[in-house]
């Protein structure tokens, strides 16, 4: 299974570096543990930048989410374990990011609901309109 995760994640997908981050950090699936191994990966993943598009009446609105969040939480966690001083404040960075990211996700399914909402509302006074002449 490593062996498919690995070759995605060199490809630069983020779900597949956390994955193997995840094989190495815990030592899953017949891998030995290596945490430098594992924080790499997460790095990676943590990392990356997406994009998506919100769609609202006839433009469009284009936001960026950076970071998966469950590498970032993950990173969070291995720090935290490594001990205090530098590895705490690593480990309280990490966790803000991710916390962050869901705070992000939430704002952005607020809007994309407010946006179907307004496209129905749009919709429907269009169809007023037309229905009315």
């Amino acid at each position: 299974m490593l062996n498919i995760w690995l070759e995605s994640a060199e490809k630069g997908h983020a779900d597949a570096q956390f994955l193997v981050g995840s094989v190495y950090a815990e030592g899953d699936t017949g891998v030995s543990k290596d945490e430098a191994k594992g924080i790499e990966w997460y790095k990676k993943a943590a990392k990356q930048v997406f994009f998506f598009i919100l769609p609202r009446f006839s433009c469009s609105k284009m936001f960026f989410i950076k970071g998966h969040k469950s590498a970032q939480f993950n990173l969070a966690g291995v720090y935290a374990a490594q001990g205090e001083g530098e590895n705490e404040k690593k480990a309280l960075k990490w966790c803000m990011k991710a916390a962050n990211q869901v705070f992000v996700v939430i704002v952005f399914s607020l809007l994309f609901s407010l946006s179907l909402s307004l496209h129905l509302i749009d919709f429907i006074l269009k169809g007023r309109q037309c229905c009315s002449m």
